[in-house]
């Protein structure tokens, strides 16, 4: 396929497609960087997955904002606390809030989390 008409061929994926135009837009493809592709299909891809989720459950499913904000914010807090093998004090500087309101959340929500032994 032609560099030129991978902007307008539709079955290719979307994210494709614009790295395609990038490439075709610059005079050389040595003036956009590989991280730079790599970072921005990433961003791409969190705004994609973000729009979906406003989609299904502000839209679609009109949960309330509340409710929603909150099963996210437990979720969050579950696997964050899950990686830090239950360390509090490690999940509070990897979310960048206190200890003291780490634990508030966790009383909030009922989170039980016990800290494993090494």
């Amino acid at each position: 396929m032609a560099t030129e008409n991978v902007h307008t061929d539709q079955s290719v994926p979307p994210i494709e497609r614009a790295i395609g135009m990038a490439y075709y837009e610059t005079e050389s493809a040595e003036k956009i960087s590989p991280e730079y592709l790599d970072e921005w299909k990433e961003r791409t891809f969190r705004k994609e997955v973000f729009e979906l989720f406003i989609e299904y459950f502000c839209i679609r499913q009109r949960v309330p904002f509340k409710e929603l904000i909150g099963s996210v914010e437990k979720s969050i807090l579950i696997r964050t606390l899950s990686q830090c093998k239950g360390c509090q004090k490690s999940a509070a500087k990897f979310l960048g809030i206190k200890y003291t309101t780490l634990n508030e959340k966790l009383k909030r929500y009922n989170i039980n989390f016990e800290k494993k032994p090494f």
